[in-house]
């Protein structure tokens, strides 16, 4: 078989493809902008209720018939709080009925749900804090309706929900954003000892080098994967695993001694960019749900071989230069279950 991107690591290997998704994003910014100057600032809130039918039309477009892409809650039966209101919520309705619906929107059962987004006008410290408590507003319900199902032979039945941060509109500072980001979750996890007690001992016992499905998992339930900007070029986030310059993993972090820390890298997008790598992620979460076999859509989103499934070089991009930690690993703390 032949590579046809080897030594091509930087280059672009797909340029039709790339041009198709790069119409998709002027598509979106055009439109945006065409009803912003028509509604003007005084009608904001329409503007963005518009911004978010944008993204939610084009999932539906390319993603399977079998999920539904809504706006709504999540149900917590009484039992979790509610979710806040999420902008997109991707479900699997084949399987599921909504709790309640209208045209406008649905409330939905935790089980049912794939992915969520949540979308800013910005990505100010305002709009970064409360798209991330939208975000983290699921993690509860995530824990007691999903996670806590074990199947005969002690696996998790349902992956976590996947999650993502869209703005349209970039960052004016990109080291204040990485900042403000980095300390929403170290605080997450400091003020929620549940949280902590859930993933000090994965991070104790990862794997440095190859971290298990089971410990990814876990961090999902958390983290977003990504926080971006449509139209910023320098305003997109990826969540991995750090400190990068720890190659062999052989040190620990902090008196729990974590072998690896969640961290927060930029991307540079010069390959592929971070619209194409949003819908990359969706699509791979929604396939994967599926089971649908098969990778030459997902793999062509991140300009990866849609064949043989190979690319030179780091398809996310990272800046691992840039890097931050997501965990307070020198306050973080574990209290064993009494």
């Amino acid at each position: 078989m032949k590579f046809e991107n080897l030594e091509q690591e930087n280059k672009q290997i797909l340029l039709n493809f790339r041009e198709l998704c790069r119409s998709y994003a002027d598509e979106f910014i055009v439109s945006k902008n065409r009803v912003f100057n028509l509604l003007g600032r005084s009608q904001a809130y329409s503007s963005g209720i518009f911004r978010e039918s944008l993204i939610r039309d084009f999932l539906k477009r390319i993603l399977p018939k079998s999920v539904s892409i809504d706006s709504g809650f999540i149900y917590g039966f009484d039992k979790v709080e509610n979710s806040r209101q999420i902008d997109i919520i991707i479900w699997d309705s084949s399987k599921y009925g909504s709790i309640f619906q209208t045209s406008e929107f649905v409330v939905v059962p935790p089980e049912s749900v794939i992915v969520i987004i949540t979308v800013k006008s910005n990505m100010n410290n305002s709009d970064i804090e409360s798209g991330l408590d939208n975000l983290s507003s699921v993690i509860d319900l995530d824990l007691q309706f999903r996670r806590s199902r074990i199947d005969k032979e002690n696996k998790h039945i349902f992956r976590p929900i996947r999650k993502y941060f869209i703005s349209y509109k970039g960052t004016t500072s990109k080291k204040k954003t990485k900042k403000k980001i980095s300390k929403y979750y170290q605080d997450l996890f400091l003020q929620n000892q549940e949280y902590s007690n859930i993933i000090v001992p994965k991070l104790q016992e990862i794997d440095p080098l190859n971290p298990s499905e089971e410990i990814e998992q876990t961090l999902q339930i958390f983290l977003p994967k990504l926080i971006l900007s449509i139209e910023g070029d320098d305003s997109s986030f990826f969540t991995g695993w750090g400190p990068p310059e720890d190659e062999r993993g052989e040190q620990t972090f902090g008196p729990c001694k974590l072998k690896r820390v969640p961290y927060l890298y930029p991307q540079c997008n010069k390959i592929t960019s971070q619209f194409e790598k949003l819908i990359y992620y969706i699509v791979s979460n929604v396939y994967d749900y599926l089971g649908t076999e098969g990778w030459s859509t997902v793999a062509a989103w991140a300009d990866i071989h849609p064949v043989d499934g190979v690319r030179m070089g780091d398809s996310s991009e990272i800046v691992e230069s840039e890097g931050i930690s997501l965990v307070d690993f020198n306050n973080i703390h574990y209290i064993p279950p009494r």
